[in-house]
C-alpha cells in the first residue's frame, strides 16, 4: 500500500511538473510575440493561452490598454498559445519581427534552461525542473519550421536516437512507431487569420 501511494505521489509530481513547464514555456513564447508587438507597433495586442473557444470560455487579464491576455477556462488547453494584432495596419517588416520574436524568446529560454542543467551552481531540484522546460522551449523554437517539416525534423530526431541506442538495446528502428511521417497526427486549427500564431 505504501509503495502504491509513493508511486502515485511520484506520478502526480511528474505530471504537475510537466504541466507547469509546458505552461511556462508557452507563456514565455507568446509574451515574446506580444511584448515585441507592443513596442514596435501601435496595434492592440491580444494574447491567448489555450484554445480560442469563445468569449464565454476565457478569463480576461488586461495588462495594458493595448495589451490583453486571455486564458481559457480549461487548463488542459494551456499547452498552446496564439496572438492577434488588431485596430491598426502593420507593415510586413514589423510583422516578420513580431513573428520571429516568439521563437527567439523560446530559444533564449532553452539556452537558459540548458545552462542551468550543465552548471554546478544550482541544486539538483532546479536542474530537474529545468529539463522539461528545455524540451518544451526547444519545441516552441521549432515553430519557425513549417508544420510538416517540423514533424520531419522530429521523426529524424527520434529515429536517430533509436539508431544510437540500437547497439546497446538491440532495438530495430524500423519497428518504431515514429519511423514514418504517415503516423504523425497534427492538431489542426480551424481559425487562421493573417496575424495569428499558434505554437503547436
Amino acid at each position: 500500500m505504501e509503495t502504491l501511494l509513493a508511486a502515485s505521489f511520484l506520478l502526480t509530481i511528474i505530471f504537475t511538473s510537466l504541466f507547469l513547464a509546458r505552461l511556462f514555456a508557452t507563456i514565455i513564447h507568446v509574451l515574446g510575440h506580444g511584448i515585441t508587438a507592443l513596442l514596435i507597433t501601435k496595434s492592440t495586442v491580444l494574447l491567448y493561452i489555450g484554445e480560442i473557444l469563445g468569449s464565454y470560455c476565457l478569463i480576461k487579464m488586461p495588462l495594458h490598454p493595448r495589451f490583453v491576455v486571455y486564458f481559457t477556462y480549461f487548463p488542459l488547453y494551456w499547452y498552446r498559445g496564439s496572438y492577434f494584432l488588431s485596430n491598426t495596419p502593420v507593415d510586413t517588416r514589423r510583422r516578420i519581427i513580431v513573428a520571429l520574436s516568439g521563437p527567439i524568446a523560446s530559444l533564449l529560454l532553452a539556452i537558459t534552461a540548458g545552462y542551468i542543467m550543465m552548471t554546478n551552481a544550482y541544486a539538483i531540484q532546479i536542474k530537474i525542473v529545468s529539463s522539461p522546460i528545455l524540451f518544451f522551449a526547444f519545441m516552441d523554437f521549432l515553430s519557425l519550421i513549417p508544420r510538416k517539416n517540423k514533424h520531419y525534423v522530429l521523426i529524424r530526431l527520434f529515429t536517430t536516437m533509436a539508431q544510437h541506442f540500437n547497439n546497446c538495446l538491440r532495438i530495430n528502428p524500423s519497428q518504431m512507431p515514429f519511423n514514418t511521417p504517415n503516423n504523425c497526427i497534427s492538431n489542426k486549427s480551424t481559425h487562421k487569420p493573417s496575424a495569428y500564431y499558434s505554437n503547436n
